[in-house]
């Protein structure tokens, strides 16, 4: 899991002067917001596995009934959206 980003915790100094049930309940508000980004970034994957996997799987039946032009559209522009995201993520 991803640690929380550093603007959910407060200074250390600071939460020392915080009850302790302040304290939890910080700490679980940053767990949780770690645990949301974690989920997040699991279903997008997945979302962009399936969306490629369609691709992949249109281009092949694309081909196979003889549509040449359009499966290499197809494969071309995932292809170049997968390339384009890579250097986005940099």
């Amino acid at each position: 899991m991803a640690p929380p980003d550093k603007w959910l915790l407060p200074a250390t100094d600071d939460l020392e002067t915080l009850s302790d049930e302040k304290v939890k309940s910080i700490v679980a508000l940053a767990d949780s917001q770690g645990s949301r980004n974690y989920t997040y970034a699991i279903v997008g994957m997945l979302c962009g596995t399936v969306s490629f996997l369609g691709c992949l799987g249109s281009y092949v039946y694309l081909v196979m009934q003889h549509h040449d032009v359009a499966a290499e559209v197809v494969l071309g522009a995932t292809v170049l959206a997968i390339i384009g995201r890579m250097i986005r993520g940099r």
